[in-house]
């Protein structure tokens, strides 16, 4: 059986240039959980999902809905109308980035994180300040990693286990410094439904973006985007190495 983990950026009627794409409309947000209501589908956190799967307990009709990067209109637009549907998300979160501004955005700040925490929904971690962590020297990607985690449960009190990795992008030493840093699960991208069989530390997700009307029907363009992830991984590949 496969769970769409679909992955939400910001949900508002604030565009920015050159981050329009992530950008869904409140009332196109709203029409996205009416279809999934109408559906019969319900919903689950990353952890949720993770923990059932350990059991063969996962529901039928299920979706897990994600936010990345910890955008201030969660808060005033996707939340309510969460709360109004019955319905559950994960937020991963940059810490570094909290309180200020990211792809010409508002961030959440720690209070309104600490509302979030309180109405309910899971909060993750999403590194420091967002870099691209294959990058990094495993001393700073460890850093980042880690000290977000930290970051996190210390002001808010919780337990944190789920990641997700910045642009999608891990290797297997990433991937082995999220489980070093304690994690129990992690996102990436993928362009498809998470399958029961995913390794729980590359659960694929799919994004939705303003194209999108109806997220009960992704399946009919996930083909399409799983030929765009890998066209996009071999430029990345050949930039990391120096080829071509």
């Amino acid at each position: 059986m496969k769970t769409p983990i679909l992955m939400y950026h910001s949900i508002g009627e604030s565009v920015p240039a050159g981050f329009a794409s992530c950008v869904v409309r409140p009332r196109q947000f709203c029409n996205h959980l009416a279809s999934l209501a109408e559906s019969g589908t319900s919903t689950l956190t990353v952890s949720e999902l993770v923990r059932l799967r350990r059991t063969g307990a996962v529901p039928q009709r299920t979706v897990v809905l994600t936010f990345d990067d910890g955008f201030a209109d969660f808060l005033h637009h996707a939340m309510p109308a969460l709360h109004a549907s019955g319905m559950t998300a994960t937020l991963y979160i940059p810490t570094g980035l909290l309180g200020g501004e990211f792809c010409g955005l508002p961030t959440l700040d720690w209070g309104a994180l600490a509302v979030i925490r309180d109405a309910g929904f899971e909060i993750g971690g999403h590194s420091v300040l967002h870099p691209a962590l294959d990058r990094l020297s495993p001393e700073r990607a460890l850093d980042e990693v880690r000290g977000c985690k930290h970051a996190l449960e210390d002001r808010l009190g919780i337990a944190v286990d789920s990641f997700a990795y910045p642009f999608g992008f891990y290797t297997a030493q990433i991937r082995q410094t999220v489980i070093m840093a304690g994690y129990a699960s992690a996102c990436a991208v993928g362009y498809d439904f998470s399958a029961n069989h995913d390794d729980p530390f590359a659960l694929r997700r799919m994004i939705v973006t303003q194209n999108d009307k109806r997220v009960d029907r992704l399946s009919h363009t996930a083909f399409l985007y799983r030929l765009r992830s890998r066209g996009w991984r071999s430029v990345r590949h050949i930039a990391r190495w120096g080829h071509g």
